[in-house]
């Protein structure tokens, strides 16, 4: 089973992913034809090459005419049900929003229905989460390992105010998952990337893999390391590590892929909480969302 190692050695956004996806291989063609409708003609999708501290990468941006909107979870499931895509990708684009709306809800004492997405129920953050689900979808869904995330620190600019960084719903997204801060460098994992590896990876264990494939997703920041996501696709060599040994991902709500019962879903999951209006907007140039 091909395997995909992702390092976030400079935090994860949900463009970081997009950019990593295409740079390791995939195709570009397919990709767009599959996330371009999400836009209904009201926007563009930019892919160029970036260099960030002497490492080439891909830059993914989404423009969208959008003005501000208030999506709640129904909302942004009728716009991923509407999508013509592989159930799996919508599956999985759906359980990253529920654990946004469940972080969200949990920071703001309420439920997940009544939560109001901001920025993270954008179109370019729609596009953001759903295209990184058929980009592993077209990767011929490898099984995603993360190594130890860079959350940033410091503080950001966000719908509500000021908030501490990593943003209350990236930390809740992220239980379970090895975190670290080099510093104040402002948001570098958000809330859309810190959804995008709950839903799709597990923690890096200890276990000698071959890579065969090698693809750099670029940022917008300006960072002391390269503002880069690594991801890289290939296969384990040799046994598997002991159960001792393997790092497991954080329960999640019960791998209930069906999101239209959310009462049913168990509220230990609300602590974990989901961000969907802490995501810093676009202050200076933090990764987006």
């Amino acid at each position: 089973m091909a395997i995909a190692k992702i390092d976030c050695f400079a935090g994860a956004s949900g463009d970081m992913f997009l950019g990593a996806w295409l740079d390791v291989g995939i195709s570009e063609d397919a990709w767009l034809a599959g996330v371009r409708p999400l836009l209904e003609g009201q926007g563009e999708i930019e892919i160029a090459r970036a260099i960030k501290q002497e490492i080439a990468a891909t830059r993914v941006l989404i423009r969208h005419k959008e003005g501000h909107v208030h999506r709640h979870l129904a909302d942004v499931e009728a716009i991923i049900d509407a999508a013509d895509l592989p159930d799996v990708v919508k599956r999985k684009a759906k359980d990253a929003f529920f654990h946004l709306a469940v972080a969200e809800a949990s920071i703001h004492g309420t439920t997940p229905d009544a939560i109001h997405f901001h920025e993270v129920g954008a179109i370019d953050a729609i596009v953001d989460i759903v295209g990184a689900m058929w980009a592993w979808h077209l990767a011929g869904e490898p099984d995603c390992y993360v190594s130890p995330i860079e959350v940033g620190g410091g503080s950001a600019i966000c719908a509500h105010g000021r908030v501490p960084v990593p943003a209350p719903a990236t930390l809740a997204l992220l239980k379970g998952f090895p975190i670290y801060s080099s510093g104040l460098w402002g948001e570098t994992t958000t809330p859309t990337g810190a959804a995008i590896i709950r839903v799709l990876a597990k923690a890096m264990p200890v276990r000698p893999m071959r890579v065969d494939a090698i693809g750099y997703g670029a940022g917008t920041k300006d960072l002391p390391v390269a503002n880069v996501l690594r991801i890289s696709l290939g296969e384990w060599v040799g046994a598997g590590p002991d159960a001792s040994e393997a790092l497991h991902r954080p329960e999640s709500h019960g791998g209930h892929a069906h999101h239209h019962h959310h009462h049913h879903h168990p509220h230990e999951e609300a602590n974990g909480g989901h961000h969907t209006e802490h995501h810093p907007s676009h202050a200076g140039e933090g990764t987006t969302i």
